[in-house]
């Protein structure tokens, strides 16, 4: 007995609107009163547009590296990451991708380090020797799970994910 392909159609595209108005409005319960408003939850709808469709400033990647870099900068964003990691402009960040990830080529990231400790002191080391301003102690002494050691995991398991595709 074969499904047809309407129904499957019609089928997604009911769960997909459920699923949509739902978030909306959980969304909606989550703004300032400010921004809430029982009749047009706007605020929430561009939140989920937002998250649907790249906007210009986040162009969709061409090749893997792209996709790679995007994966970071989008890990970067989480919490205060953004200017713990990325700094206030996105040199640090830049430079931690042309110098120590190999112009963000998760290939050669795999390769060049076997674990998210050795990234983090490979970061410590060459932010000074680079000269660039970096927060006082990177590696977060007595903390287990700080952010930088948190996002250097990331770019290990970022990486691993990414080189299980050929292409985009």
């Amino acid at each position: 007995m074969s499904i047809e392909p309407d129904y499957i159609i019609k089928r997604d595209q009911l769960v997909y609107k459920l699923a949509h108005d739902w978030l909306a409005a959980q969304l909606q319960n989550t703004l300032p009163p400010r921004k809430q408003c029982a009749d047009t939850p706007d605020a929430a709808i561009n939140i989920i547009r937002l998250h649907l469709k790249p906007g210009v400033s986040r162009p969709i990647p061409k090749c893997l590296h792209e996709l790679y870099k995007q994966i970071l900068v989008s890990a970067q964003n989480a919490e205060r990451r953004p200017n713990v990691i990325g700094g206030t402009q996105q040199t640090r960040l830049e430079k931690i991708g042309e110098h120590i990830l190999e112009n963000f080529d998760p290939y050669k990231v795999l390769k060049q380090y076997t674990s998210s400790s050795a990234v983090l002191q490979t970061i410590n080391t060459k932010l000074k020797l680079l000269d660039i301003k970096a927060p006082i102690n990177i590696i977060e002494t007595g903390r287990k799970e700080g952010i930088w050691s948190r996002y250097c995991k990331t770019i290990i398991s970022a990486a691993k994910f990414v080189t299980k595709f050929k292409n985009i």
